[in-house]
C-alpha cells in the first residue's frame, strides 16, 4: 500500500497544475470539485494550497487543523501562513497560547515582505518583541543552521561580500530565520 500511495503523489508542477485548476473551479462556482484540488496539491506540498486549506480550516473552526496546515506552508517560506501562524501563537488558536514563538513567526513574516505582521508586532509592547527577536541563546543556534543551511543550499557564507540594499538583506535574514526553523524542527 505505501508503494501505491507514492506512486500516486503528485509532482510539484502536478501540484501547482492542481492549485491552478482548483483556484479556476472556485471562481466559477464549483467549490467541491475546486477544493478537492486545493487539498490535493496541499498534501503534494504546494504552500499556497496549504495555506487556503489553513484558511478553510479556521473559517471551519478548526483552529488546530488550520494551524497545522499554515505551519506546513510557514516552512515552505508562505509569508502569510508564517503571519497567520504567528497570531495563532498570539491567540492560542489551535496552538499554546506562547508569544515567543508568535514574535519568531510574525518577525520572520516581516522579513519575507509580509504586510499584515509588522501592524501585529506594532500592537506588542515593543520590549517583548526586542527580548525575542535578540535572544543570545539563539546566536549559537543560528550560527549552526546557517552552517546547516549552507551545506544543503546556495546561501552565501559569513565571507561573501552581500549588497547593501534592503531587500536583498532582508530576504537574507528571512534565509537564515528559515534555516533555525528548519534546523531546529529536524534536530528535535
Amino acid at each position: 500500500m505505501g508503494e501505491e500511495a507514492a506512486a500516486t503523489q503528485p509532482t510539484a508542477e502536478e501540484a501547482e497544475e492542481l492549485y491552478s485548476e482548483g483556484a479556476g473551479l472556485l471562481s466559477s462556482g464549483k467549490v467541491a470539485e475546486g477544493w478537492d484540488r486545493w487539498q490535493r496539491a496541499a498534501a503534494a506540498g504546494h504552500p499556497g494550497a496549504q495555506y487556503n486549506v489553513g484558511v478553510y480550516c479556521q473559517q471551519q473552526g478548526e483552529h488546530a487543523a488550520a494551524a497545522g496546515w499554515w505551519y506546513t506552508a510557514a516552512m515552505h517560506g508562505d509569508s502569510d501562513a508564517q503571519c497567520n501562524l504567528g497570531v495563532c501563537y498570539l491567540k492560542g488558536q489551535g496552538v499554546d497560547q506562547d508569544v515567543f514563538p508568535a514574535v519568531q513567526w510574525l518577525h520572520l513574516a516581516t522579513l519575507a515582505g509580509d504586510t499584515h505582521a509588522p501592524e501585529v508586532l506594532a500592537k506588542l509592547p515593543p520590549q517583548i518583541v526586542y527580548e525575542v527577536v535578540s535572544q543570545p541563546e539563539l546566536l549559537p543556534r543560528l550560527a549552526t543552521a546557517i552552517s546547516w543551511l549552507q551545506a544543503k543550499s546556495d546561501l552565501p557564507s559569513a565571507e561573501t561580500k552581500l549588497p547593501e540594499d534592503d531587500a536583498h538583506s532582508a530576504k537574507k535574514g528571512a534565509s537564515c530565520v528559515h534555516a533555525l526553523l528548519v534546523f531546529h524542527a529536524e534536530s528535535v
